[in-house]
């Protein structure tokens, strides 16, 4: 909370759960929408003079799956919308003669959850996603195969959990999560196990890391105390950090492509596109148009695949 009188704040909430929609109810309380428990629900917190809670926050409603909601101006009704964002992961072919269609594409899940990053594993059996499935966003490992039912839960935390990328052994994974206020790296062993936070020295946050071929380094995007957002590398085994890029614009998406320069995306002409920059340091160069976003490359390394936006309408 924000006093507008002299810019005295407080602090209502900090159990590291998803808190939206804070609307006032009168002068001493709020009601919000939070995922504590097994689903989204509204819950009311009375306020001090202090700009502190007093006392622990009351549960309005048990399990409607809100996603947003909206008191009258005379508080006496309340509109809410409810549901919950569903993505699968899809396959379709790469065809040589025209753009693959809906026709073409082969579904691989059918979960009722939201699943927003996928790697493959080397040996293409095996993916790993970032899947709401059980409530928080945690890493789960699924076979390619959609005609194998398995799911192996990696991750089982209360902090929600994006980007996993394999590493090149396929004995670890590295991801990023939300954990004490910031985004952080992390890694877990494929097969299970407790994960452990990677030192980046004083970076403020770090988000998807890409592997050297040898797995020996990686590549991230990581912001300094200045907000900036820049692509560094990291040896695990020393810890030694190298920034590589010092762009004001915002350079993220590092990627290691297979001839060992760092590719990146980046908004620093105005435009986001796909960049390369030498894993020595020195001056990028474009390498792609304008309207590209996320990408991989192709394993032979002559092509890559890029997400377009804007005018390109988010194909691939």
């Amino acid at each position: 909370m924000l006093r507008l009188a002299d810019g005295a704040t407080g602090l209502i909430t900090d159990d590291r759960l998803q808190h939206l929609n804070p609307t006032w109810v009168d002068d001493e309380r709020i009601v919000y929408v939070v995922n504590r428990g097994s689903s989204r629900d509204l819950w009311l917190q009375s306020l001090t003079a202090d700009l502190l809670p007093r006392g622990p926050p009351l549960r309005l409603t048990t399990g409607v799956g809100m996603r947003q909601a909206s008191l009258s101006p005379d508080r006496s009704k309340l509109a809410y919308s409810k549901g919950r964002r569903i993505s699968n992961v899809w396959r379709v072919p790469i065809l040589a003669d025209r753009p693959a269609t809906w026709s073409d594409a082969q579904q691989v899940t059918f979960d009722q959850a939201w699943v927003e990053f996928i790697d493959i594993s080397l040996d293409g059996t095996q993916l790993v996603v970032s899947s709401d499935r059980s409530g928080n966003k945690d890493l789960w490992l699924l076979p390619a195969d959609p005609q194998v039912p398995e799911r192996v839960q990696l991750t089982d935390t209360p902090y929600p959990e994006w980007g996993p990328t394999w590493s090149p052994n396929g004995t670890e994974i590295v991801y990023y999560a939300f954990r004490d206020g910031a985004r952080s790296l992390y890694s877990v062993a494929a097969e299970g196990g407790l994960p452990e936070r990677i030192d980046v020295g004083a970076l403020k946050e770090t988000f998807i890391a890409s592997w050297s071929p040898d797995g020996a380094r990686l590549a991230f995007r990581g912001t300094d105390a200045n907000n900036n957002n820049d692509i560094y590398t990291l040896e695990p085994l020393s810890g030694t950090v190298e920034r590589l890029t010092t762009d004001p614009g915002v350079d993220l998406f590092a990627g290691w492509a297979p001839d060992g320069s760092i590719t990146f995306v980046s908004t620093r002409d105005g435009n986001s596109r796909i960049w390369r920059i030498s894993v020595e340091g020195g001056i990028p160069e474009p390498i792609s148009g304008p309207g590209m976003s996320y990408y991989d490359w192709a394993p032979d390394g002559r092509y890559l695949y890029a997400i377009g936006v804007h005018a390109r309408a988010d194909d691939i």
